[in-house]
């Protein structure tokens, strides 16, 4: 068990250090970036419905789930995103690889459950040029951000009853987020750069609980999670001056300076889910899973033109199938077959325009021999914005 922990906390500083610049979208712009999604690939692939506890899965969405497991759990996910972006005038595309959690749990006695883990909860990486003219002269305009914030956490369960759990998860933020700027004019050899630095840091926390029970021969279970408001302190860096292009289009640095920018706080805004599903253990789930979240307050305070955030809400459907959990000589009936569908009011306001972002998913739960090992594959196509 200690060799296996050593490991785990070695992983843990290898996703660290790789958990920057994961996603490709102009909105992470804003404010700390995109929000990824909290959980783990097989919740994903239900649209994000994290409302059951496993005995041999982790569910990284709801503490009071540690203590169902049965054995020690190791959970490692990642993902591949692309996107197409598009305009009245233009369209592109990217595409993103990202290490996206790393995560352990054991039982710690027969009633109690404890988890660690470290995985990205926002990320920024976006570029986009502009030009426009101003008299005769046309500028052009280039902005780079890339960096995010990254949760690492400690967690525990206890189940009260057999069909009653709660559980929590101390959550420690922490992460660097820079925003480059240049700007060019036609006819002009030097350009004007301006680089922003945050370093965020704080504590948050994060309850949930999960009762199951039986009406008839079906398993219901509901789940709840509550996650307070909270403060990250950050600390401000600011370099303006001018620089020139180099033949391999380096930046070459002619004259820079330092600007004060104070010290500020960001709230994280209060956050709370419920759900529910029913179905029977090891063949069938459908559920329903609501989030809600307060207005971002602190938005108002980085003064950035035209953005708006109110209350955010998040609608989840989804579900499983297993043919025969237990089956020998057909593998396929021992595969998982996941489906969702997910609709997010963002709380994103750009220029009177509401942010929504909507997706279908679907996966699969591949069994890997007969040692409760699987590997999860999840699938999502979707929408976001105008």
């Amino acid at each position: 068990m200690i060799k296996k922990i050593v490991f785990s906390l070695s992983m843990l500083c290898t996703v660290a250090a790789s958990a920057q610049e994961n996603t490709g979208s102009p909105y992470s712009f804003y404010g700390l970036g995109d929000q990824k999604f909290k959980g783990a690939n097989e919740h994903r692939a239900m649209g994000g419905l994290s409302v059951v506890g496993d005995s041999i899965h982790l569910n990284l969405s709801n503490p009071a789930s540690y203590s169902d497991l049965a054995l020690t759990t190791f959970s490692i996910g990642a993902s591949h995103t692309a996107y197409n972006f598009k305009t009245d005038l233009v369209s592109e595309n990217a595409s993103k690889t990202s290490l996206d959690y790393l995560a352990v749990a054991f039982p710690a006695g027969k009633k109690m459950g404890i988890s660690f883990g470290l995985m990205p909860y926002t990320s920024v990486g976006y570029q986009v040029v502009s030009s426009n003219m101003f008299g005769d002269e046309q500028q052009s305009t280039q902005s780079k951000g890339k960096g995010g914030l990254n949760k690492v956490y400690l967690g525990a369960s206890y189940k009260v009853t057999k069909k009653l759990s709660f559980g929590f998860d101390a959550q420690y933020y922490f992460g660097k987020i820079e925003n480059r700027t240049l700007l060019a004019t036609q006819g002009v050899q030097y350009i004007s750069r301006s680089i922003n630095e945050t370093n965020n840091s704080g504590l948050a926390f994060n309850f949930g609980t999960m009762y199951q029970t039986k009406i008839k021969n079906l398993d219901v279970h509901s789940a709840l999670t509550f996650s307070p408001q909270a403060n990250l302190n950050s600390t401000h860096e600011r370099k303006i001056g001018t620089i020139v292009l180099g033949a391999a289009g380096n930046e070459i640095s002619i004259e820079d300076r330092n600007i004060d920018v104070a010290d500020s706080k960001f709230k994280m805004p209060m956050t709370y889910s419920f759900g529910t599903s029913i179905g029977k253990l090891n063949k069938w789930m459908i559920g329903a899973q609501a989030t809600l979240a307060d207005a971002q307050e602190t938005y108002e305070s980085l003064n950035i033109t035209d953005l708006k955030y109110n209350s955010s809400s998040k609608l989840t459907l989804g579900g499983y199938y297993v043919p025969k959990y237990n089956s020998f000589n057909n593998y396929f009936s021992r595969v998982t077959y996941r489906a969702g569908l997910r609709y997010e009011n963002t709380g994103m306001e750009i220029k009177g325009e509401k942010i929504d972002d909507m997706a279908v998913t679907a996966g699969f739960g591949l069994p890997l021999g007969y040692n409760f090992s699987n590997l999860n594959i999840g699938f999502e196509y979707g929408k976001r914005g105008t």
